[in-house]
């Protein structure tokens, strides 16, 4: 095999590194704090979450208080994720180019590189499905009604703060009729001028309201999926804390991501609780067993049987939350200077927290690339979010 030019390679690599963070918003706002140890797919990372910790009264004695045992669940974050682009090739010239000009970045690498990072920001994304704290009016741009914006994000505020999350590291992204409405409010436009030196250049608007706020080019938009006139189909009641839900009236059975509250019959409910769907059981008839998170937070009592469900309908999945609420790991693929008949070269990004693995090869007068990343992302405090409804 003929000599690739690897001295050049790793510059080459690094400034489309570079490149791509003014595009890339998601992984630079979650928890990335998982290691960068090699790795295959396949493997998991098993993430704690604590459980509460009650204060206890001061007695003095001779034998202390016993410990208690505390077992904090676990999520497992899959390395499961593992993409290419599409190999494309560089000349000769174009080799030479950036070899002597540190501007050049060859623009197929750029492509490249973008296309895989805007796959891994579409994945995090995704991830909307699991959430179930939910303000805003659905088909309506956050920030464009008549409302007050210190109503719309305070709201966002309030639920998370009902949810116990932390008053620190609290983002919220937006979609672009979002933040284009928000950039036309004094509130915003004032926010953007005191934020981060690099608000331009990353899409920020700026530090307001306790959050972070961002905007992305990929926020999803949920389409509900649930015909019908669902209603409660439980006679004996359901307790407080349970997931499960018997109900009938469906023509088309709900999925994941459709939002929905319960119009309870014996009295109101006094929580206005939003919940999610998480699954739901093939329609026999009418009827489905629907599963939701998180349990119930008022108990359906006997009386309650026939109470309406709610939905929200579609929306766009805008998104505040803390930066624990969702887990992501991109871990390097093994490497080695040469391996076979390929040059490979593995370069993490800090800023990003993406990893790329870059394998190069000669071909006849051309050197073919081929960029590849293993990632995992899961949800892993759905109690940290809320959907800002669009």
């Amino acid at each position: 095999m003929a000599n690739v030019n690897t001295a050049i390679i790793p510059t080459i690599f690094a400034r489309a590194l570079m490149a791509l963070r003014g595009r890339t918003v998601m992984p630079r706002l979650v928890n990335t704090s998982y290691g960068a140890e090699a790795i295959e797919k396949g493997d998991t990372i098993s993430i704690p979450v604590p459980t509460a910790v009650a204060p206890l009264p001061v007695a003095a004695a001779q034998v202390p208080p016993a410990p208690g045992d505390t077992t904090p669940t676990r999520v497992q974050l899959a390395l499961d994720n593992w993409r290419q682009s599409t190999p494309f090739h560089l000349t000769d010239k174009e080799m030479k180019e950036a070899e002597v000009n540190e501007n050049f970045i060859p623009g197929q690498l750029s492509e490249a590189v973008k296309g895989l990072s805007n796959y891994v920001n579409a994945q995090i994304l995704a991830l909307y499905t699991g959430v179930y704290g939910f303000v805003g009016t659905t088909g309506v741009t956050p920030f464009a009604e008549a409302t007050p914006v210190v109503d719309i994000a305070t709201q966002a505020r309030k639920i998370l703060n009902r949810q116990e999350a932390p008053y620190d590291d609290r983002r919220c992204v937006l979609d672009f009729d979002a933040e284009a409405a928000a950039l036309a409010l004094p509130s915003f436009s004032h926010a953007s001028k005191i934020g981060r030196t690099d608000v331009v250049q990353r899409g920020e608007l700026g530090t307001i309201f306790g959050f972070d706020w961002y905007a992305d080019a990929a926020i999803p938009t949920h389409t509900e999926t649930q015909t019908g006139t669902a209603l409660v189909d439980d006679g004996a009641g359901v307790a407080v804390g349970l997931k499960t839900v018997h109900m009938d009236g469906f023509t088309v059975k709900p999925e994941a991501g459709d939002i929905f509250t319960i119009n309870r019959l014996s009295s109101s409910d006094p929580s206005a609780q939003t919940y999610v769907v998480v699954s739901s059981t093939a329609l026999v008839g009418t009827d489905s067993d629907v599963t939701f998170e998180p349990g119930l937070a008022v108990a359906l009592a006997a009386g309650d049987d026939d109470s309406p469900i709610v939905w929200k309908g579609n929306y766009v999945a805008n998104l505040a939350f803390h930066r624990d609420a969702i887990a992501f790991a991109s871990r390097p693929l093994l490497d080695d200077a040469y391996m076979g008949s390929s040059t490979m070269i593995t370069m993490p990004d800090p800023v990003t927290g993406l990893t790329f693995r870059l394998e190069t090869s000669r071909q006849h007068k051309q050197t073919v690339w081929e960029l590849d990343i293993l990632f995992g992302v899961a949800l892993v405090r759905p109690d940290l979010a809320c959907i800002l409804a669009g």
